[in-house]
């Protein structure tokens, strides 16, 4: 299974802490949101979208990551694209999600694309805003961190 996690414009209701790192680094409970989406998602190949002004660090502390590969998402048949600020279940997720999207409440917490979908995301870099009307939704679990004040807040349970 290929995973790519994304930044979304949502980054910046993090900030100060978004502004010198990925939203994937961020630490709530024992590890990084990253670390929690490996978790979920095990023995995935991984790669991410960052922002252009994070890319060359994300490159230096993340030295095993693709980092704003184009080309591997072009050349691959299917990839779960996940939102870098989602703190995913703590259990593992089944082998591939179920096709279509998960989401935490209104928000896109993972989208599995392949075809037009998934060349349009390899261009942009990140799925389009349009995909939460996919047909098939499914409840993705964890929480989805829009504000500092959520990661502060779930990181005790996220210990338990």
């Amino acid at each position: 299974m290929r995973i790519c996690i994304y930044e979304d414009a949502a980054v910046a209701g993090l900030s100060p802490l978004c502004l010198t790192r990925p939203a994937f680094d961020l630490r709530c409970g024992t590890g990084t949101l990253l670390e929690r989406i490996q978790q979920h998602f095990p023995g995935a190949e991984v790669a991410v979208q960052v922002r252009p002004a994070m890319e060359g660090f994300t490159r230096l502390i993340h030295p095993s990551l693709r980092v704003n590969d184009t080309a591997w998402l072009a050349n691959s048949e299917e990839v779960v694209f996940v939102n870098a600020r989602w703190l995913a279940p703590a259990e593992p997720a089944p082998a591939m999600p179920p096709k279509g999207i998960g989401l935490v409440g209104d928000r896109l917490a993972w989208a599995v694309l392949s075809g037009a979908d998934l060349a349009t995301a390899a261009r942009d870099g990140v799925p389009g805003t349009d995909i939460t009307d996919g047909p098939v939704r499914n409840v993705a679990g964890g929480l989805m961190m829009d504000h500092l004040w959520q990661v502060v807040e779930a990181n005790g349970p996220a210990i338990r």
